[in-house]
């Protein structure tokens, strides 16, 4: 079976109106009976602290707030065992922070293998990967067929679509585990010292060809995931 196993890093949408980014509401700290002027401002500073430091990862993570930094498409043979072909797409500052291409071309990745037949394979690509591509695709007026968006978006038994985060919870968030997790259950490997939360910081430091590994190393696996589990999660095609 030939599938396309994808997968996408974001950061922080760079050309967001200010008026849209969130900000610190002090009004919404807890302080109980406190009265103590000095106690108030000091727990006030730490919170505040703490949005501010988890803004990035805020952003990075809200399809609305985001925008894509890097995508990887891999065409893979899970009877050999292979890759057959690779897409990256990257984002960088030559770029003016503008994912305007990336978008396009990752649309015209995705589009591509959806009209062979070839199956997509994500890890959360149904409450995340694709929801964003769908956003960045609004924003920034990319065209997107309709109808196949929603065939990749359909739950359960959806033959154009394996979300293994889903497939493997069955659907049960209260079952959800990590990708890493489920890496390391199936012996195919185990956590890299790189991850998602680095890529903003990867990204501002210029280190590009960083994030591409980490995440074509992530789509490799995802496929050879998704081989091992193949014949226990394949829907068989009607003409198959």
């Amino acid at each position: 079976m030939i599938i396309f196993g994808m997968d996408i890093e974001t950061i922080p949408n760079q050309q967001i109106s200010v008026a849209c980014i969130p900000v610190f509401d002090p009004s919404e700290i807890k302080h109980g009976n406190t009265k103590d002027p000095l106690k108030i401002a000091g727990k006030e500073a730490s919170e505040r602290l703490k949005f501010q430091e988890s803004l990035n990862k805020q952003m990075s993570l809200d399809p609305a707030l985001c925008q894509l930094c890097t995508f990887v498409g891999i065409r893979y043979d899970t009877g050999k065992k292979e890759v057959l072909s690779s897409t990256t797409i990257q984002l960088t500052t030559e770029d003016g922070h503008d994912d305007l291409e990336a978008v396009i071309d990752a649309w015209g990745a995705i589009h591509d293998n959806y009209r062979q037949r070839f199956p997509v394979v994500t890890f959360n690509g149904i409450s995340f990967d694709l929801p964003v591509l769908n956003m960045r695709g609004l924003l920034q007026d990319v065209p997107i067929d309709k109808g196949m968006y929603d065939r990749l978006m359909m739950r359960h038994g959806n033959q154009y679509h394996y979300d293994l985060m889903q497939i493997l919870a069955n659907w049960d968030r209260q079952r959800w585990h990590t990708q890493d997790f489920y890496f390391r259950l199936f012996g195919l490997g185990d956590k890299s010292d790189f991850n998602g939360s680095m890529v903003f910081d990867a990204y501002k430091a210029g280190e590009f060809e960083k994030i591409q590994t980490y995440c074509r190393s992530e789509v490799v696996l995802m496929c050879e995931l998704f081989s091992r589990i193949e014949p226990w999660i394949k829907i068989i095609r009607e003409g198959e």
